[in-house]
């Protein structure tokens, strides 16, 4: 993440800029939203961002969607906060990342 927000200086890297083009749409997204204070660090943000813009990508396609409709596929977005120790998932009624912790299965995980 840190990468594509300095892209510019990765433009003679081909191999790298090519791959940090699927990371676009996040940071567009990056500049239209702001998330909670603790994700205040721009490559968090943009992390975060890319985890939500990948799911809507992967629930783009006609045969998840359908799953995903009947009810037989859920999709999840998780988030590794190396400087914490903390994984975090994001949480479509609480609209947002929580903590993975030992909380998180029954208060967040039910079939």
């Amino acid at each position: 993440m840190q990468a594509l927000l300095h892209e510019k200086d990765f433009e003679k890297h081909t191999g790298l800029s090519a791959w940090l083009k699927h990371g676009h749409p996040a940071l567009e997204r990056m500049q239209k939203t702001r998330l909670p204070n603790e994700f205040s660090e721009p490559y968090n943000q943009l992390s975060l961002l890319n985890v939500l813009q990948q799911m809507e990508h992967v629930r783009s396609y006609p045969h998840i969607a359908e799953k995903i409709d009947r009810g037989d596929l859920r999709i999840h977005g998780w988030f590794f906060n190396i400087a914490l120790s903390e994984v975090m998932a994001f949480v479509d009624h609480e609209k947002g990342f929580v903590p993975i912790d030992a909380d998180y299965e029954s208060t967040y995980f039910k079939f």
